[in-house]
């Protein structure tokens, strides 16, 4: 764009769908949604670090992201929380202090 830099709010869906050269990914402030299968298939994919901002992440978009191990979300509304579902297997999942038990019961 010219050297402009550019405010992103959503990750489009299917945006990064198979890519294996992803392996680790910082969504910045102001993204408010991830759509559907937006990473499915990263297999590479290691670290995700999801911001406050965020409030939706859509279906399957961390599908096929088996060699993910760490799982970092700023995210400290109980919204958010209930209503985002990630099936970690693996995953170290780190949250902001006095939110570790509304993580859990999700």
């Amino acid at each position: 764009l010219n050297d402009k830099e550019c405010d992103v709010f959503a990750i489009e869906k299917a945006v990064f769908f198979g890519n294996t050269n992803v392996k680790a990914v910082k969504i910045e402030k102001n993204v408010v949604t991830i759509g559907d299968i937006a990473f499915k298939g990263c297999s590479n994919l290691r670290k995700i670090e999801f911001p406050s901002t965020l409030k939706s992440i859509g279906e399957n978009a961390f599908d096929g992201c088996d060699n993910l191990t760490e799982v970092v979300s700023n995210s400290d509304k109980k919204y958010f929380i209930a209503n985002n579902k990630l099936s970690l297997t693996s995953a170290t999942l780190y949250v902001p202090n006095g939110t570790q038990s509304w993580y859990k019961d999700a």
